[in-house]
């Protein structure tokens, strides 16, 4: 049974109940990447992506890690050029637990200075990692040429200088502008229906409040957000979960 709704904070809700299943797979889908980005934010989206684990007001990354390990659970993230996805997947029991860390990552991370620094050398390995393999680097180079003026033609990743450049305020004027709810999509699969998401196990997690206290930014279409995350979320699942969401994009009003 696939079921859609928007919440009344603007955030968007898509899913299939799966009830044959054990495992769930849950995500939040942000429709921003590196095409949203500005002057001086060339690989912003997936740095901010990176920090996000490194620790909130209430987890250490060490407990994140120790605490999804302890429910069997995995979560994870990716940033792409037009979204960005943190997901998490555990058995059916656990899943709210899972949501809750999951919700504690996109609103209460800290963006410490020195993770901040620690991570600017891992980003930089990436990038250098990808000047030193030619079918990356080749990737690169036909979409920088292909794409260029656009947005498109950015690198993901950014680059060495711009990374090197990222403050804490960076992260934190980025997420008050991007990460809100009416440019979010929660997208869900597995054995959890539309009746125990809007139920009492969840009614405390941010993430599916009524009403959010999530900053309302700037209307958005919801078309290219909601088929990247029928579209993705269906092919990054590792649980077997079919994801095959046939969604009509709802109108903002």
């Amino acid at each position: 049974m696939i079921y859609e709704k928007q919440l009344k904070s603007g955030a968007r809700m898509v899913g299939e109940y799966l009830p044959h299943f054990r495992s769930i797979s849950f995500g939040v889908w942000f429709g921003t990447g590196s095409v949203k980005e500005v002057k001086g934010e060339d690989g912003l989206s997936h740095f901010l992506e990176h920090m996000l684990f490194k620790g909130t007001s209430s987890r250490s990354a060490a407990d994140i890690a120790s605490e999804m390990d302890g429910l069997g659970a995995q979560i994870n993230a990716f940033t792409s050029k037009e979204c960005t996805c943190y997901y998490v997947k555990a058995m059916d029991e656990h899943i709210e637990r899972a949501v809750d860390v999951l919700s504690d990552l996109v609103y209460n991370s800290t963006f410490a200075p020195e993770e901040i620094e620690k991570e600017k050398g891992v980003v930089v390995e990436e990038i250098l990692m990808v000047e030193d393999t030619p079918e990356d680097l080749a990737h690169e180079m036909l979409s920088q040429t292909f794409y260029a003026p656009h947005p498109l033609s950015r690198p993901i990743l950014g680059t060495q200088e711009s990374v090197r450049a990222f403050t804490r305020g960076d992260l934190i004027g980025y997420t008050k502008k991007h990460y809100t709810a009416r440019n979010m999509v929660i997208a869900a699969a597995g054995n959890i229906s539309e009746a125990r998401l809007g139920g009492r196990s969840f009614s405390r997690n941010r993430l599916l409040r009524k009403e959010s206290d999530l900053r309302r930014a700037k209307r958005t279409s919801s078309r290219r957000i909601s088929a990247w995350a029928s579209r993705r979320f269906r092919a990054t699942t590792t649980l077997s979960i079919r994801c095959s969401f046939s969604i009509t994009p709802w109108a903002v009003r």
